[in-house]
């Protein structure tokens, strides 16, 4: 009997480190170079998914489909995505453990706010439309 107590003392024990873990920011902070969360932003985008493609919200003829973005390492980036087709999308940055939540209807928004930690090239994409809406950050010193 004992010792059933010693293997659910240690499991609780484990699943408790586990779990301060990843609410400590283990994994949820974006090992791959970024963290997710609060920073104020220096470094703003306004994308708007029209006809499976991320535009700049200026550019009103959509001529120029899902553009570079720019940071510099220590940047906190703030991207708004605005749906103008009825379509769900998001935005992801996998390599910065990145992710918004999904719009799904004409003039629905929504903003995610991150910090870049190291410079690179980091592939940004909505993850229902990966052939079609996906880009680049890059991120420089």
């Amino acid at each position: 009997m004992k010792t059933i107590y010693l293997v659910v003392g240690l499991v609780v024990i484990v699943v408790a480190g586990v779990l301060a873990y990843i609410f400590a920011g283990g994994l949820l902070s974006g090992g791959g170079g970024g963290t997710s969360g609060a920073c104020t932003p220096n470094v703003s985008y306004v994308l708007v998914a029209y006809n499976n493609q991320y535009f700049f919200e200026n550019d009103t003829n959509y001529k120029h489909p899902n553009p570079t973005l720019y940071a510099k390492v220590g940047d906190c980036i703030q991207i708004k995505i605005i749906d103008n087709e009825n379509v769900i999308h998001n935005f992801v940055i996998n390599q910065l453990n990145v992710q918004s939540s999904d719009v799904s209807a004409v003039g629905q928004a929504t903003t995610i706010t991150f910090k870049v930690n190291q410079p690179g090239t980091y592939k940004w994409l909505c993850s229902y439309h990966t052939d079609t809406m996906n880009g680049q950050l890059v991120v420089s010193s």
